[in-house]
């Protein structure tokens, strides 16, 4: 069990011994001036996403309409048309991930880096339809909690380059079997 020393602290002595450290900590720094008066850059505020996130009490229909072309655009190059030539002067994809189930978009790009089935699942659908895929492996429950809160906006005619496969599971009765001859 240790004793606890309460005493009150002088303000200025606060300011001074920070002082103090300010400069200990500043000293390595070469051209630096603390008589001068310090000169303050503005930080540019956050930019405003052209498509923020819609809050979970909205309806599906009332979210904003994204235009296919601008869902598309969020895609990542793919390394079969990659051009042999040097592509400096292209424009670099989006940071935005997004992604389509439903027709309605997802931004995915904060939650990516938490996905439990890892960040190269949704990745890979940057900027594509993905819904059969989603609802194989997430349900209702999963949507209501971690889909709802990444809406940005609904949108058509983005397609899903994978044909879904029929399910075959429970399409035949026990009638139909085949007896053993």
């Amino acid at each position: 069990m240790g004793w606890l020393k309460a005493s009150r602290l002088d303000a200025q002595a606060v300011t001074d011994k920070f002082s103090q450290d300010l400069k200990l900590a500043t000293q390595h720094v070469e051209a630096i001036s603390l008589d001068q008066e310090p000169t303050l850059v503005p930080i540019s505020p956050v930019e405003k996403l052209k498509y923020p996130f819609v809050p979970t009490s909205v309806p599906d229909d009332d979210l904003p309409f994204i235009p296919a072309s601008e869902v598309t655009a969020k895609q990542r190059p793919s390394s079969a048309s990659a051009s042999p030539f040097p592509t400096s002067n292209l424009s670099k994809p989006s940071s935005e991930l997004w992604i389509v189930i439903d027709n309605i978009v997802f931004d995915c790009s904060t939650f990516v880096s938490t996905h439990p089935g890892g960040e190269q699942v949704i990745e890979s659908f940057r900027g594509q339809e993905c819904s059969w895929q989603f609802w194989r492996f997430h349900g209702k429950d999963h949507m209501a909690e971690f889909g709802r809160p990444l809406r940005v906006g609904r949108t058509a005619g983005v397609g899903n380059r994978y044909v879904e496969r029929p399910k075959w599971v429970g399409s035949g009765g026990f009638d139909d079997m085949d007896e053993w001859d």
